[in-house]
C-alpha cells in the first residue's frame, strides 16, 4: 500500500498547475459541469494549491477524514467532498452554519437537506445569519483547514488542472540515457576528432 502510494505521489510530481483550471469538472455522480474561470473557489483553490500540495492531496485528504471511512459514503451532485458533511457535523453550530451560509448556493440541495435533517438548529441559525445580510464569502473556510480538503478529487484536479512538466537539458542527470547521448554529442565526439586531426597533424602535416 505505501508503494504504490508513493508510486502516485511520484507520478503527480512529474506534473505541475496550469496557469489557468480546466474547462470542466465531473461530479460524483458523474455529472459534467462546465467551470466559470471567474468562479471564485476555484481561483481560491488556484491560489493555495502548490505542487507539494497537489502532490500529497491523497495523503492529507486519508489523514483528515479517517476518523469518517467506516460510515456509509454517500454521493452528491456538487464539488464538496463526499465525507465533508460528517467533518462539519462534528463541528460547533457556528462552523457549520457559517459554512452553509456561505457555499449553500453550490451545494446540493440533498446534501443542505442532510445536513439541516441532522441538526435541528442548523437551519434556523443560517436563516438568521440571512435576516443579518452579512456578505456571502464563497471562499469561507473553517479555521485551520487547509481549503481544498473540502473539495472533492474531481474538482481540486480542474482547478490545480495538472500539465506534463516541461523537461530541459539540465534536468537530465549523468545516469539517464538522454544525459549520455548528450555527452556523445557535445563532448565525446568533438574530442575524438580533435584527437584524430592531432594525429594526422603530427604525422603528416607537421612533418613537411
Amino acid at each position: 500500500m505505501a508503494s504504490n502510494d508513493s508510486k502516485k505521489a511520484e507520478s503527480r510530481a512529474n506534473y505541475e498547475k496550469a496557469s489557468t483550471p480546466a474547462q470542466s469538472y465531473k461530479t460524483p455522480a458523474g455529472k459534467e459541469v462546465k467551470i466559470d474561470p471567474k468562479d471564485k473557489q476555484i481561483s481560491y483553490l488556484q491560489g493555495r494549491l502548490d505542487q507539494q500540495k497537489w502532490v500529497n492531496r491523497n495523503d492529507r485528504t486519508t489523514n483528515f477524514y479517517s476518523s469518517y471511512h467506516s460510515r456509509p459514503l454517500v454521493v452528491y451532485n456538487d464539488c464538496y467532498h463526499p465525507y465533508w458533511n460528517y467533518w462539519l457535523l462534528s463541528q460547533s453550530l457556528d462552523t457549520m452554519s457559517m459554512w452553509c451560509y456561505h457555499h449553500r448556493a453550490s451545494m446540493d440541495q440533498a446534501r443542505l437537506s442532510a445536513m439541516y435533517a441532522q441538526n435541528a438548529g442548523l437551519q434556523a441559525r443560517v436563516a438568521a445569519l440571512e435576516a443579518q445580510r452579512i456578505p456571502v464569502n464563497q471562499t469561507y473556510v473553517p479555521p485551520n483547514v487547509d481549503p481544498d480538503l473540502a473539495y472533492n478529487d474531481n474538482y481540486v484536479n480542474a482547478a490545480y488542472n495538472p500539465q506534463p512538466k516541461t523537461v530541459t537539458v539540465y534536468e537530465y542527470g549523468p545516469d539517464s540515457n538522454v544525459g549520455h547521448e548528450l555527452l556523445w554529442i557535445f563532448v565525446y565526439i568533438p574530442l575524438m576528432m580533435f584527437g584524430v586531426w592531432l594525429v594526422l597533424y603530427l604525422l603528416f602535416i607537421r612533418t613537411y
